[in-house]
């Protein structure tokens, strides 16, 4: 749907779409030009209205402005493609008015929509390149710190293979002086079982020298009383 009235479509042919037509629909077809398909093998075209509108149609132009945008979900501020559209439909409608009441004014109003059209695309323009401009410089920025991470990473990794280096050198050790020890200590119950062993030989040895001595003490005692 177009807030632009156009006249019915009209099927044309190559000598009809020369014939004269008037200051005002010459106008209006400088401003919009006809719009022109094909029917079949029939050439269709479809011109803006010349019909002067009505305070009735001005009423219902507006009526439906408000309701295409409750309908499109349109927004009242900020920046909106949809309410855009639809203004300047509803522009091209105003435009249409003023070319069939006052040409000039109409014609005027024609540059003033161009201009802030152009106006408009210029911004756009800005915006999209200042937007292109932060996404690359938020790109090398990441690029940056994906670089620095990297090798901080790299730092890490040669620092953890360090410590396992030096973590098997010291499982090494650590089971050398384990062997060391058991060895050590097996040496030590060795020579504790042999010294042992030693003493109980002198033990028994010393319980028999004395069990020889007490028949020798029994009889001298005798002999004495």
């Amino acid at each position: 749907m177009s807030f632009l009235k156009y006249s019915p479509p009209v099927p044309i042919s190559e000598s009809q779409s020369d014939i004269a037509e008037a200051h005002e629909e010459q106008l209006l077809n400088s401003i919009f030009p006809p719009r022109k398909w094909t029917e079949g093998e029939q050439l269709v075209v479809q011109r803006v209205s010349i019909e002067l509108p009505t305070r009735t149609e001005v009423k219902h132009l507006k009526e439906s402005l408000g309701r295409k945008l409750n309908e499109s979900k349109g927004t009242k501020a900020g920046v909106c493609p949809i309410r855009r559209e639809l203004y300047s439909q509803v522009q091209d409608e105003m435009i249409r008015h003023e070319s069939l009441i006052c040409p000039p004014r109409g014609f005027l109003l024609t540059l003033v929509r161009d201009e802030a059209r152009m106006v408009i695309d210029i911004y756009k323009t800005m915006y999209e390149k200042a937007l292109d401009a932060r996404e690359n410089d938020t790109k090398a920025r990441a690029q940056k710190v994906k670089g620095h991470m990297l090798g901080v990473i790299s730092e890490l990794e040669k620092e953890i293979r360090d410590l396992k280096k030096q973590l098997n050198c010291e499982k090494v050790q650590i089971g050398e002086a384990e062997k060391r020890n058991n060895e050590i200590c097996q040496l030590d119950e060795k020579n504790h079982a042999a010294e042992l062993q030693s003493l109980k030989v002198i033990s028994h040895q010393v319980k028999a020298q004395l069990e020889m001595v007490k028949p020798k003490r029994a009889v001298r005692e005798k002999i004495k009383k």
